[in-house]
């Protein structure tokens, strides 16, 4: 009983991770007027898989985008790697609510695999973007909150989950490869 409520709890710590996919994941900045950086645009998780990103100041922005032409914001590779993240941690929420302990065992990997992704997806996205404009200070793209937490929770949440696992998983495999576990002394 206690370990199907764990289960259930640990649920939670995905879908948190989910839901962090709708804060900002990306900031667009460049080079202020005053030597400091300036953020003109946001991205979301989502809206990294749509190639998109929402305007915060207009006028950096508009130039940017003539700069930018038709090149995409995001590479196809951080757009695949978004929406594989989510997916994979769509799954693991839904196997925590199965019985099977390889059902949590599926679900502790997910939570690392999701966590994976998103950091091999900020890898190649943050720094210097290859589009400049005006001027040699090109945009940099920085790391927000929304992709800090949902990597964080998905961590936690594999974390959580496999020390959820119950000694079951163990004997489980054991039984796979045609091992006898049993406890006792081992005998040379």
């Amino acid at each position: 009983m206690r370990s199907e409520i764990l289960s259930k709890a640990n649920a939670l710590w995905y879908v948190g991770a989910l839901i962090c996919f709708f804060l900002p994941f990306f900031e667009f900045s460049c080079q202020g007027h005053e030597g400091e950086r300036q953020k003109f645009a946001q991205s979301t998780g989502m809206q990294v898989v749509g190639d998109q990103f929402t305007v915060t100041d207009p006028g950096q922005a508009e130039m940017w985008e003539k700069a930018r032409g038709d090149s995409p914001v995001f590479s196809a590779t951080a757009r695949v790697l978004t929406i594989l993240a989510f997916f994979v941690l769509a799954v693991g929420a839904m196997l925590l609510f199965l019985e099977s302990s390889f059902a949590k065992t599926i679900a502790c990997i997910a939570g690392f695999t999701a966590a994976f992704l998103l950091i091999s997806m900020a890898l190649g996205e943050t720094g210097p973007m290859e589009t400049s404009y005006l001027t040699d200070e090109m945009p940099v793209i920085s790391l927000m909150y929304g992709w800090w937490l949902a990597t964080g929770l998905s961590l936690f949440g594999g974390v959580m989950t496999f020390r959820l696992r119950e000694s079951g998983t163990g004997e489980m495999i054991a039984r796979w490869i045609g091992a006898s576990v049993h406890p006792g002394p081992i005998r040379p």
